[in-house]
């Protein structure tokens, strides 16, 4: 192709490539080089490197030359290196499937001493490696990173930089009785926690309030935090010392793992705006909630359904403390009671979703539990007088017609719905959304002032997260 002919604005080329697949770019990349410059930026995002063992035990043991991408890794690592390719890299990605694994440490090395080429780095994650004092400096010579992820990894004791690791963001993962070793390492102290905003400890809870409490770390800049709550975590001193130490938190997420039955909670910080976790925690809420917005909620177990006694108690708590709440989101069945209980302590709620099992043994588990049938409670729902979203996560036994016959009803009751979508086990969707060129007060009510759709379909409903 001539030069001369592609006359057009880059930044007009570039809109159009946006609106290509990414699988069709690295052909259209070989038209010119013009069409290469503006595509490599696109090509060349994401750097993941996995070290594997050969399927040959034999080509392991006698000829480890020829380990499986071995090679490939290095000719890659090459590649991303080059001038014309780091700066285009954002996220990278190195994992070993077993450690220690001699052959492919010079891989390890080699990235970390290219990191600092990688100008426009933003999110780095290593798997099962060993960080050493050497590779921990090398990492911290990089620009300031948006994510950083740490998973079954260790690192040497006594680590000293001379300069802080800084990231938006941390991840510490463990999966216990796939790693091994003493995997209790002392993250943060590699990390420059003034500013840290986010951490993820969900696997390693215990180890990582542990470290914050004993050394008293400061956290002025964590907004969210994501934690288990095993009964080793939630009744530990470390807990009551850590989390007031993140003085700006404002989104917390509580993740029962399986099987663990969960007693009380020791203290949650005020200035919440968003809170996932047990309903049942909801009475240690601290003092006033005026910034809560949204709350997702389940039961006692890992995401387990909601007691649908128990919960309407706790919603007293967010009837006094939390006046601001707008959205909902709940593990429970969408009973006349409870629907009628959302209503008279939330009447100014505008998103409401119930999140129900998509599989299930009982014939209908709801009728089992509440002695009430699914569908005619939906067509019966009782529902905030100004709710504008409604999502229903399982609908159980029903098809799309009696879909449309539920969304029907509810937009002729409630004039103020704006979104419905039903998802159904089957994996496909039913939604009806407001015409945007509708408007209140003009005729016509139900589906008539909006569109519906059926199938498996892409939807954005979660106003929750």
């Amino acid at each position: 192709m001539d030069d001369r002919e592609l006359r057009l604005p880059l930044e007009i080329w570039s809109s159009v490539f946006d609106l290509i697949e990414t699988s069709s770019l690295s052909r259209i990349s070989l038209a010119c080089r013009s069409f290469r410059w503006i595509l490599y930026p696109r090509l060349f995002r994401s750097l993941r490197i996995i070290c594997q063992f050969s399927d040959d035990i034999f080509v392991y043991l006698y000829n480890t030359s020829h380990r499986k991408g071995l090679a490939d890794a290095f000719a890659r690592l090459e590649f991303f290196s080059s001038a014309a390719i780091a700066p285009c890299l954002r996220s990278c990605t190195i994992s070993f499937q077993k450690w220690p694994d001699p052959v492919f440490e010079p891989v390890l090395n080699k990235l970390c001493d290219h990191l600092s080429r990688f100008t426009n780095l933003q999110r780095l994650a290593f798997e099962n490696v060993m960080i050493t004092s050497q590779r921990a400096q090398l990492i911290s010579l990089t620009r300031p990173l948006e994510k950083l992820s740490f998973a079954n990894c260790s690192m040497e004791t006594d680590i000293s930089l001379s300069q802080k690791i800084t990231t938006d963001e941390l991840t510490l993962r463990y999966d216990r009785g796939k790693c091994s070793g003493d995997h209790s390492n002392a993250w943060l102290s590699l990390i420059h926690t003034t500013s840290l905003q986010e951490l993820d400890a969900r696997s390693s809870a215990l180890e990582t309030l542990s470290e914050i409490a004993t050394n008293k770390i400061p956290l002025p800049s964590m907004k969210v935090i994501h934690l288990n709550c095993e009964d080793d975590v939630i009744s530990s001193d470390h807990l009551r010392v850590a989390l007031p130490m993140c003085q700006s938190l404002s989104r917390l997420y509580l993740e029962p793992r399986k099987g663990g039955m969960l007693l009380s909670f020791p203290h949650i910080t005020q200035h919440l705006s968003f809170y996932e976790g047990p309903h049942y925690f909801l009475q240690f809420l601290q003092g006033e909630q005026n910034e809560l917005r949204r709350v997702k909620l389940f039961g006692d177990r890992y995401q387990g359904i909601c007691d649908l006694i128990d919960i309407q108690q706790d919603f007293q708590y967010f009837h006094i403390h939390a006046p601001m709440l707008e959205s909902m989101h709940l593990r429970a069945f969408p009973t006349s009671e409870l629907c009628r209980c959302i209503t008279l302590l939330f009447p100014n709620l505008r998103s409401l979703a119930f999140w129900l099992p998509l599989q299930t043994q009982a014939l209908c588990p709801m009728l089992a539990l509440t002695h009430e049938s699914f569908l005619p409670a939906l067509m019966k729902m009782c529902l905030p007088c100004h709710l504008e979203n409604l999502v229903i996560l399982g609908m159980l036994f029903s098809n799309s017609i009696e879909g449309a016959q539920v969304i029907e009803h509810l937009t002729k009751k409630y004039q103020s719905l704006r979104h419905i979508y039903l998802y159904f086990p089957q994996g496909y969707w039913v939604t009806w959304s407001q015409s945007s060129d509708s408007s209140e007060g003009e005729g016509g009510t139900g589906p008539e002032r909006g569109e519906m759709a059926v199938g498996p379909v892409d939807v954005e409903y979660d106003w929750f997260s």
